[in-house]
C-alpha cells in the first residue's frame, strides 16, 4: 500500500505514525519528491521538530537527498539524542567529507561524557579503534573525557599511556580528569611531565591545575603556578585570570585575589561572579554586595549564579530582609527562574535566624522535592536552638527521603543525649543498627611539605570535637582505591616522622612522642616548638563553625586547652594534670575557612601549678580575636 502525504489519514493514526509508515515507504520507493512533500508537511504541521520524527526524516535526507537537507532537518530537531548525531555521522561519511565527520564524532562522544552514556560511549571508542581515528588528538582527548566523566579513570589512564604521541589537547584532557578525581598530586606531576616533553601549556591546563591544588588548599604550589603564568605572559587571559581568583579566594587571599582582579581592563561576567561568592566565602559579604551593585550600574546582567552568591552572602551575614528581597525579585526584576539551590539558600537563612516554622513553610511550597543538604540546614537550625518537635519532624522527612543517610539519626542520638532521654537515645541507635547505617565520615588532608600526605577518615561521634577511634590512610599516591586502615599507633609514628622534618628547632626531639598525638587529630600544625613557648596554625573548618559560619566558641576553648596544657611539656612539666582555671577574652570572630594562629607562652612554672598565655589570632592579619590565662595542676587527678 502506498501513502501520499498530501491524502488525508486513511485510518486514523496518530500523526507521528503515519507519517513514520510515510517515510519509510518513501525509504524503500526511494523518491526524492515524495521526501520533499514529506519535509513540506511536517513544516506546515510543525512536527519536524519532534525528536522521533526528525530522526526518521534526517535518516531518509541522509540515504536519499543532499547533504545540505540533512543539515537544515538536523539543526532544526531541538532534543538531539544519540541516533541523531549517529545519522548526521554517517551522512557525513558516506559524503566523503570526513572531516566533518571527525569533527561530528567528536561531538558525540562530548554528548555521551557530558549524559554519562558509556554503553554508547564504549561503542563509538570501538569505532574509533577500529577506523583509526584515535590516531587523531582530539577525539583521543574526546575519548578520556568521556571515560573520565562516566568514573572510568582507569581506562582514560590506560589510553592516555597508551599514546605514542602528546599534546596540548590530550595533556589538557588528562590533567581535568585527574583534577574531577580530586588526585593533585598525579595533576601536578603531569603538568611537570608535559613541561618536560616541550608541550607548553594552555589557559585551560592553568584552569584545571589551579582548581585542583586550591581544593586542598596548597597555598604555596598555588603561588608556584601563578609565577609561571605570569612567566608565560598569560595572566590577561580570562579563563586563567578568573581561575586565579577563584584559587585564592579559597586560600583566604581575599588581597591578592583582589588585586589580580582589579588588574583586567575586561570583566566577564564570570569574573564577577568568582569575586561575589569568593567575598562572601570569607567573611565580607557587605563588599560582595557592593560589587553586585557595581556590576548592575556597569549594565551586566546577572545570572543565576550571581544571585546566588548574593543570597549566600546575605545568608552569611544574617541580612534576612535583604535576601528575601533578592529572592523575591529574581524573576520579576532579572528574569531568572528560581533554582533549587536559591531554595536552599534562603531557607538556610531563614533557619539560622531562628524563623524555624517559616523555613519549613518555605521547603514545603517550592517547586521542587527537597533534598537532603536543606533537609540537613533545617535540622542544624533546629538543634542550635533547640526545638527538639521541629528536629523530629526534619528528621523524620530527611528518614523518608535519605532512608540510607545516617545524619537525622545522629542528630537525634545527640539531642536525646543532651536531654538525658535514654530511652530514645537507645531506640535510634538500635534503629541504625538493624538498618545497618554507619557513622557519617569526613576526610581531613594534612599539608606536609606543602604536600597533601595523608587523608584522615574520622567518625562523627556526639561530642563537639570528633573523636577518632579509628584512622584510614590514604597513599601518596592519593588513589581512590588505596585507602587502607591503620592502627592509630602506625599512623601517628607515620605522620610524626614527618612532621619532624618540618619543625626547626631542637625542642622537638626532646618531646614525648605523644606529645604530638592531639596536635594531629585536632587538625593543628606545629609550626614551632621552643622551650616555653609552641606556635601553631590551622584553617577553620565548617565543622567547628556554628550556625553563622564563624569559629564556635567551645572550639576555640578546646583549642586553648589543648595548646596551652601543652606548653608546660617543652620546659619540663609533667605530662599528668588538670587545668585549674581558663580565663577567656573574645575580642571577635574568626570566619570559617580563615587561616589562624595559636601562640602559647609559659609564664610560671612551680611545683605543682603553671600559668601560660594563650593567643588566638588571624594570620592574615595579625590581629588578636581570643586571648587566655591557662592555669594547669600539676599533681596527681583524684580517682574518686
Amino acid at each position: 500500500m502506498t501513502f501520499s502525504p498530501l491524502t488525508a489519514n486513511p485510518i486514523n493514526l496518530p500523526p507521528s505514525s503515519f507519517y513514520y509508515l510515510l517515510i519509510d515507504n518513501c525509504l524503500s520507493l526511494r523518491s526524492l519528491p515524495s521526501a520533499n512533500s514529506i519535509h513540506a508537511r511536517l513544516l506546515k504541521l510543525g512536527l519536524h521538530r519532534q525528536t522521533f520524527l526528525g530522526n526518521h526524516l534526517l535518516h531518509l535526507y541522509s540515504r536519499l537527498g543532499p547533504l545540505l537537507s540533512v543539515i537544515r532537518v538536523f539543526n532544526d530537531i531541538l532534543n538531539k539524542n544519540n541516533f541523531t548525531w549517529n545519522i548526521l555521522l554517517a551522512a557525513f561519511a558516506n559524503a566523503g567529507r570526513m572531516i566533518d565527520a571527525r569533527k561530528v564524532f567528536e561531538t558525540t562522544i562530548s554528548v555521551c561524557a557530558n549524559t554519562e552514556d558509556i554503553d554508547m560511549g564504549e561503542q563509538l571508542f570501538a569505532i574509533c579503534f577500529k577506523t583509526g581515528l584515535l590516531s587523531n588528538s582530539i577525539v583521543c582527548s574526546a575519548v578520556i573525557d568521556m571515560y573520565s566523566k562516566c568514573g572510568r579513570l582507569g581506562d582514560s589512564l590506560r589510553l592516555f599511556g597508551s599514546m605514542e604521541t602528546f599534546d596540548s589537547s590530550t595533556f589538557n584532557s588528562m590533567t581535568t580528569a585527574y583534577s574531577r578525581a580530586n588526585l593533585v598530586n598525579e595533576t601536578l606531576g603531569l603538568f611537570v611531565m608535559a613541561i618536560r616533553r616541550e608541550v607548553m601549556p594552555t589557559e585551560f591546563t592553568f584552569a584545571s591545575i589551579l582548581s585542583s591544588n586550591s581544593s586542598f588548599g596548597l597555598p604555596e604550589q598555588g603561588m608556584q603556578i601563578h609565577c609561571w603564568v605570569h612567566k608565560l605572559g598569560m595572566e590577561v587571559d580570562e579563563i586563567i585570570a578568573t581561575s586565579l581568583v577563584d584559587m585564592y579566594m579559597k586560600f583566604g587571599s581575599v588581597e591578592c585575589a583582589y588585586k589580580i582582579f582589579s588588574a583586567r581592563s575586561s570583566k566577564d561576567l564570570i569574573s564577577w561572579n568568582t569575586l561575589i561568592m569568593g567575598l562572601a566565602q570569607n567573611g565580607q559579604e557587605a563588599e560582595g554586595l557592593i560589587k553586585f551593585e557595581e556590576l548592575l550600574i556597569r549594565g551586566i546582567e546577572p545570572d543565576r549564579i550571581t544571585l546566588l552568591g548574593v543570597l549566600f552572602a546575605c545568608c552569611n551575614a544574617g541580612m534576612v530582609c535583604a535576601g528575601k528581597k533578592i529572592f523575591s525579585s529574581m524573576e520579576k526584576e532579572y528574569g531568572i527562574k528560581r533554582g533549587l539551590e536559591h531554595y536552599a539558600c534562603i531557607v538556610e537563612m531563614v533557619g539560622r535566624a531562628g524563623r524555624l516554622e517559616e523555613a519549613l513553610e518555605i521547603m514545603e511550597a517550592m517547586p521542587y522535592k527537597p533534598n537532603a543538604s536543606i533537609l540537613q540546614c533545617l535540622l542544624e537550625a533546629g538543634t542550635f536552638y533547640g526545638n527538639l518537635s521541629y528536629v523530629e519532624k526534619v528528621a523524620e522527612l530527611m528518614m523518608m527521603l535519605e532512608p540510607q543517610c545516617s545524619s537525622p539519626y545522629l542528630v537525634l542520638a545527640r539531642i536525646y543525649e543532651r536531654r538525658r532521654m535514654w530511652d530514645s537515645m537507645a531506640r535510634i541507635v538500635r534503629t541504625m543498627e538493624k538498618k545497618g547505617l554507619k557513622r557519617v565520615r569526613e576526610c581531613s588532608w594534612i599539608g606536609i611539605r606543602n604536600q597533601p600526605e595523608a587523608g584522615i577518615s574520622t567518625c562523627i561521634t556526639q561530642t563537639f570535637f570528633l573523636n577518632y577511634d579509628f584512622i584510614y590512610v590514604c597513599n601518596p599516591s592519593g588513589r581512590a582505591d588505596s585507602w587502607m586502615l591503620m592502627e592509630l599507633s602506625e599512623a601517628k609514628r607515620s605522620l610524626e616522622a614527618a612532621a619532624a622534618k618540618i619543625i626547626p628547632t631542637p625542642a622537638a626531639d626532646a618531646l614525648p612522642s605523644k606529645f604530638y598525638k592531639a596536635f594531629i587529630l585536632h587538625g593543628l600544625r606545629v609550626d614551632l616548638v621552643e622551650p616555653g613557648r609552641i606556635l601553631c596554625s590551622m584553617t577553620v573548618p565548617p565543622r567547628l563553625s556554628n550556625v553563622g559560619k564563624l569559629l564556635h566558641g567551645g572550639a576555640a576553648m578546646s583549642i586553648i586547652d589543648l595548646v596551652g596544657s601543652a606548653v608546660f611539656y617543652t620546659v619540663g612539666a609533667r605530662m599528668t594534670g588538670s587545668p585549674l582555671e581558663i580565663s577567656t577574652t573574645y575580642l571577635e570572630s574568626a570566619f570559617v575557612h580563615v587561616e589562624i594562629e595559636i601562640e602559647a607562652k609559659v609564664l610560671r612554672v612551680g611545683k605543682v601549678v603553671g600559668v601560660a598565655t594563650v593567643d588566638l589570632r588571624k594570620k592574615n592579619t595579625g590581629r588578636s580575636f581570643a586571648q587566655a590565662r591557662y592555669t594547669k595542676y600539676f599533681g596527681k587527678t583524684s580517682k574518686m
